[in-house]
């Protein structure tokens, strides 16, 4: 855990030949990760995050180690691709990896109160398009944390909703672990958890609060597709579990979501954002996403460039050609391609409406009821007969125009509430019941 080597002064251009400021703040690149890039022969990466955070650099006592990410660089070459036009190949990380991930993560350190240096960062979002290789990344970093970070008896998960989505993640480490010659005789692979004889340290996988709490003293975790997490409890279950860990990093990694309000990925993003806008400051959590903005042209190359650091690998540029080519003929699949290969949260799966152009007949607002007594309106009537609501709508037509006022009633069994809560991210029981709906 602590380094004996003394770690490297605050980097200046003129001493390692670094680009000029204003090229790193283009491309989001501290100087500390500018230097690392140069000193190591590492090329700069092309594609710069829509959002990325800052770097604990304004930390007391921070210092960046380069030889910490060293090390990892090194730990990552003993490793194999599993799959693919790759299959066998070292697994190096990209430079985009590097810049904007290894590097920040494991190069910056503080002295904690034992006087061991120690990574500040210990929770790491990233918010990144499909086949862009995270899960390969993240399942990396795992093998990383539970055999190579010096941490006795380290707990390491793999986390999702359904053990068959955490697989993903830690099935190809696994495989990895079988097929790697250097990593035989180290770790011991079964069939949902690795162990590192050495350290008593174990990566494993875990789909609910319940399992994950049965490791209270997680070292790492990777908690993969944060979207599909409805509820906050697993997630929030191995964060509180990192409490006694003197460097532990909890891994969240996501492609973007639908637009939902109030959901654990929600709130995450949010708070990516703020910390980006540097509305305040947490020096342990640090996040990256690649997108692009709502109105760019989302056929044209550049954009998927834009989105993608791994375009022309994987995602390869014919998946992408072929993938745009079907939103252009389809619209129900153009919401599912921005989110997926754009980083654009949709607020809709399917366009059969364009929301932009309902909105736009919105009204003033409602009338109170008194004015709508007397006039001619149709009903109409959903039951719910499972776990839906039941609704009912007064429909209004105008006097004057071809407007319509429509007044709502919405009810479900108290009972329901639960299973409701289920579907909507606790929002039925913290802001409908209290606001009445």
């Amino acid at each position: 855990m602590a380094t004996t080597t003394p770690l490297p002064a605050k980097p200046t251009g003129e001493a390692f030949g670094l680009p000029p400021a204003a090229t790193l703040r283009r491309l989001k690149i501290s100087r500390e990760v500018a230097w690392y890039l140069v000193t190591r022969g590492i090329e700069f990466p092309t594609c710069v995050p829509y959002i990325k955070t800052p770097e604990p650099d304004w930390v007391k006592g921070a210092a960046f180690d380069g030889e910490r990410v060293d090390k990892v660089l090194k730990a990552f070459g003993f490793l194999r691709h599993t799959q693919g036009r790759l299959a066998g190949q070292p697994l190096v990380p990209d430079p985009w990896q590097v810049a904007y991930i290894l590097a920040p993560i494991f190069g910056w350190v503080k002295k904690n109160e034992y006087g061991e240096w120690v990574r500040i960062i210990r929770n790491f979002y990233l918010d990144i398009p499909r086949k862009n290789g995270k899960s390969t990344l993240a399942g990396g970093l795992a093998l990383y944390l539970t055999a190579a970070d010096g941490e006795p008896a380290a707990q390491v998960l793999a986390a999702a909703t359904q053990k068959d989505q955490a697989s993903f993640v830690f099935d190809p480490i696994k495989f990895l672990c079988d097929k790697s010659p250097a990593l035989r005789g180290h770790v011991k692979p079964f069939r949902s958890t690795i162990i590192h004889p050495k350290s008593g340290s174990y990566f494993k996988v875990v789909a609910s609060e319940a399992d994950a709490l049965h490791g209270a003293n997680v070292h790492g975790a990777v908690i993969d597709e944060l979207h599909l997490h409805k509820k906050p409890a697993l997630v929030e279950a191995i964060e509180s579990g990192t409490g006694s860990r003197q460097q532990p990093l909890v891994i969240k990694i996501t492609t973007a979501d639908e637009g939902k309000p109030l959901t654990i990925y929600a709130q995450n993003r949010h708070y990516i954002e703020q910390l980006a806008k540097k509305v305040f400051r947490d020096e342990a959590r640090y996040g990256v996403v690649f997108a692009v903005d709502r109105d760019a042209n989302p056929f044209s190359v550049a954009t998927q460039k834009k989105a993608n650091p791994g375009y022309g690998i994987s995602p390869t540029a014919d998946f992408l050609r072929s993938e745009a080519e079907a939103a252009k003929n389809d619209p129900a699949k153009l919401a599912a391609y921005k989110r997926l290969y754009l980083g654009i949260r949709t607020k809709q799966t399917t366009a059969y409406i364009d929301l932009k152009e309902w909105r736009g007949n919105a009204g003033k607002g409602p009338l109170p009821e008194t004015e709508l007594a007397g006039r001619a309106c149709y009903g109409g009537l959903d039951l719910g007969s499972v776990s839906d609501l039941t609704a009912l709508c007064w429909l209004f037509p105008q006097p004057e125009g071809d407007g319509y006022d429509a007044l709502w009633r919405l009810w479900t069994p108290e009972d329901n509430l639960e299973a409701l809560d289920k579907r909507t991210g606790d929002n039925a029981s913290k802001i409908w019941v209290p606001k009445g709906w």
